[in-house]
């Protein structure tokens, strides 16, 4: 899991600055991509971790989109963190779908029949 708290008090730090000062702590940026490219690093690339990384990068995103950029620049994973993003609001709009249940059902017996 990653270390949302310590994500939350980072974001809250940002929030108290000045948007033209958000790009230019190189400090604060470091170490949100770190958090996010270690969790990348120790718990590998499947779908439900880039879900997982794709709320935290909403959260992100939804406080500064300045951060977010920077951070897509420096990250080892550039191509991950939209990607994760985009998973991460596709599945909050699906889970609140009236047919989620069913269709998640449906979607495991097919993996599960192509597997045997």
């Amino acid at each position: 899991m990653i270390d949302i708290e310590k994500v939350r008090g980072l974001l809250d730090r940002v929030k108290r600055m000045h948007p033209s000062m958000h790009a230019r702590d190189t400090k604060l940026i470091d170490t949100l991509v770190n958090i996010v490219d270690s969790y990348i690093d120790e718990n590998g690339r499947s779908r439900d971790v880039l879900i997982e990384v794709g709320g935290v990068l909403d959260e992100i995103k939804s406080v500064s989109t300045i951060v977010y950029n920077a951070m897509v620049m420096r990250s080892r994973y550039k191509s991950l963190y939209p990607v994760s993003l985009s998973l991460y609001k596709w599945h909050s709009r699906i889970k609140k779908s009236s047919t989620y249940g069913f269709w998640r059902r449906i979607s495991s017996r097919i993996r599960r029949a192509r597997g045997s």
